[in-house]
Parts: C-alpha cells; structure tokens; sequence
C-alpha cells in the first residue's frame, strides 16, 4: 500500500465512511484510488498534496458509491449509506440551528428530501453538493416556519465567504469546486422548472425573470437581447411575477427558500 492509499483508508476511517471497505470488490476500490489520484493530477507513487485538496479528492471519488448505495433500495448498503449521510448532514445543520432537538429535525427533513430526490442527482461525484443544497432550504425553511427569517437573514447578512456568497453558508457549497460544479446544476434545474410551468408563448416575460432575478443580469443587459427598452425589461419582469403564482404554484415556494436575501428581494419586488 503506497501514500496515497494508506491516506484515502485512513481519511475513509476518519470519517467512518464504510461503503468502500472490505465488502466491495477489489476492482471497486481500485477504481476509488484511481479517480482520487485522477483528481490530484500526480502519479499514486509521488508525495502527497496539501491535506485540503487530498480531502476533497476523496469526497469527489466517494460520492458516487454513496449515491449508489442509497439507491439499493432495502439493502444493508442502503441501510449504511443514509447513516453516514446523516453523520454529515447534522453537524452541518446544527452549527446554523444550534438546537440539538430542531437539529436533528431538520437532518430528518433533508434525509427525507434527499431520499425523494435521488432520481433528480445527474452528477454522482457531486451527490454531497446536491445534499448541500437541500441543506440549505430546509435551514432556511426552518427559521421561516419559527418566525426568525428577518433574524437569521440579519445575521447572516454580510458574510462573504469562499465561493463569495452572501447568506453565510459558504460551507456548505465549498470550497470544493466539485460542490460547486453540483450546485451549478441544481441552478440549472430550477431554471428548467421555471421555463416548464411558465407560459410559452409568454418566453420574454420568463426570460426577464430568470435574467434579473437569478442570473444577476441588468435590465439594459436583457434589453440588448430583448431588442426592447430597459422600461419594458421591468414590465416583463412584472408581468412575468404575476404569471409564476399562477402557473407554478408547486415550484413558487422552493424557490423563494432556494434564493439569497438579495435575489428574493428582486423576486419580489421587481428590484434590479
């Protein structure tokens, strides 16, 4: 056993990640090796990297041995993986509730969440970022439904981190670039809900929607590819609010919770 396997073991042990021990093949594990080595981008045999980057090496080669194991429905594998998925989901949860009874209720939420939602994970070594943004809603859902989003949006305000967000929950998505790919894609998702329920002979108005509110695009930005004036960017924009209750009404409250601060605030009041 050279480094670089005796460090993924350990890292594997340290964390008590099971799913890549001594019932999966050798073939298996091999190829848990080699994508962690793919990632480092250096030979197996050389000296290791910095801690950082071997960690998120190991999460990004794990992540899809845990999403096939939570799809092996009433397996011991299954059994397994949701275990260890909680044992990482809760910490997490609990550094933003601080309640250890709320915190373990809102770990059940997202297990549940992400249980109902394995279908909807296309990028299996970025599942754990997938899981991130679950996260994310129910954290924020659960200060809704206790009346403290004004609060927690307060304290969180103004938080910059890695990734450079602005809702105090950089961690979640980072810095590990392979979350952030994920993250990526669950934003591509809701913008493919949006444009589903929308209206399409209305696409301007959805379009205004997306570009301003999501996209962080200006109105004279939408305006240059509308071909219209920056005044009727801002009326398809309202138009296009007044469309998203009626015509999305199973996707109108994911998405408030899905934004930042700053994007709700642009949903909903047509600020840019």
């Amino acid at each position: 056993m050279n480094d670089i396997e005796a460090t993924i073991a350990s890292q594997l042990a340290s964390r008590d990640w099971q799913l890549a021990g001594s019932d999966v093949s050798d073939n298996q594990r091999r190829m848990l090796v080699a994508e962690v080595v793919e990632v480092l981008g250096q030979p197996a045999r050389e000296s290791l990297p910095n801690r950082q980057h071997i960690d998120h090496a190991i999460t990004y080669a794990y992540c899809p041995i845990l999403l096939a194991a939570c799809r092996e429905d009433g397996s011991e594998r299954q059994e397994r993986a949701f275990t260890e998925l909680h044992q990482w989901i809760y910490p997490r949860v609990y550094a933003r509730v601080g309640n250890v009874q709320d915190a373990e209720d809102v770990a059940q939420k997202v297990l549940m969440r992400v249980y109902q939602n394995l279908h909807r994970v296309g990028k299996p070594h970025g599942f754990l970022g997938y899981v991130s943004v679950i996260i994310r809603h129910e954290v924020i859902d659960y200060y809704r439904r206790i009346g403290r989003l004004d609060e927690f949006e307060q304290k969180i305000s103004g938080k910059n981190g890695d990734n450079g967000d602005d809702d105090g929950m950089d961690d979640l998505e980072g810095p590990d670039s392979f979350l952030e790919a994920d993250l990526e894609a669950a934003e591509e998702e809701l913008i493919r809900m949006i444009c589903a329920c929308m209206p399409k002979g209305k696409w301007r108005r959805t379009f205004a929607l997306l570009a301003l509110t999501l996209l962080a695009q200006t109105a004279a930005e939408v305006a240059e590819v509308l071909k219209v004036s920056a005044n009727a960017v801002y009326m398809l924009h309202f138009q296009a609010k007044k469309d998203l209750p009626q015509h999305c009404p199973d996707v109108i409250e994911f998405i408030l919770q899905r934004l930042a601060p700053s994007q709700r605030l642009r949903l909903k009041e047509g600020n840019s």
